[in-house]
């Protein structure tokens, strides 16, 4: 993932000296037409919302739950590769792009000052996506559509006797994503992204109780940069 970001980052340094030079020679450097052309972004997390509920169908009583808000940078990214995420598509026309994004995050929760293990978070997650384009120009807004689904495991090693336990949760969702891509150059774009979704436990473990659903409510708005490579 490090070497995809930074084959990211300098293809859209050399498209955009590319582009400076067409400008100055009179070329407009952007014209709009990337049919055809493969995508690969890279994303950082600027803002997000998340609530997470757990709710508990009790047969004959109040049905039961509870909710867990975060308000503020993103999380299930950060440590190995920060907060950011990968991603590649494929412009179907010059305003359809599909494509999918990728999340691999590595986090330690404890002291690093400790000898001992610690307990860690690994998040793997893929999210395919369909996005229409519009507009003529340098500035072009979009809108679409997206799923995923997203697995989170948090280990505790073994210590002081208790033994190694391994809580586990995937979640598959979907939702809308919209924003605009400020072209440099036919071959490289700065982006800012919003997502909505909604999303919910297909599986845990250990499992969930008899009627018990796990659901997530999520915001999040990332600033990135593409390569589009004809």
């Amino acid at each position: 993932m490090r070497v995809l970001s930074s084959v990211v980052m300098v293809v859209c340094v050399a498209m955009s000296a590319n582009a400076a030079a067409q400008y100055h020679g009179g070329d407009d450097p952007v014209s709009g037409e990337i049919a055809g052309a493969v995508r690969f972004n890279i994303d950082a997390a600027l803002f997000r919302y998340a609530s997470t509920t757990t709710s508990l169908d009790v047969p004959g009583a109040e049905d039961q739950t509870a909710s867990v808000t975060s308000i503020g940078n993103a999380s299930g990214f950060s440590g190995l590769f920060g907060n950011l995420s990968l991603g590649v598509g494929y412009a179907l026309t010059d305003s359809l792009v599909l494509g999918s994004g990728m999340q691999l995050g590595y986090e330690a929760l404890g002291s690093s000052d400790s000898d001992d293990e610690e307990p860690s978070l690994l998040t793997v997650g893929l999210a395919p996506y369909l996005e229409y384009m519009s507009g003529a120009g340098s500035t072009k807004p979009f809108i679409g559509g997206t799923l995923y689904v997203r697995h989170m495991a948090f280990n505790v090693p073994a210590a002081g006797g208790e033994p190694e336990s391994e809580n586990s949760n995937t979640m598959l969702g979907g939702g809308l994503i919209g924003g605009a891509h400020f072209f440099v150059s036919d071959g490289c774009s700065v982006d800012l992204t919003g997502r909505i979704t909604y999303g919910r436990s297909v599986s845990s473990e250990p499992e969930l109780p008899d009627g018990a659903t796990v659901s997530e409510l999520d915001v999040l708005v990332t600033l990135g940069v593409s390569a589009w490579i004809l």
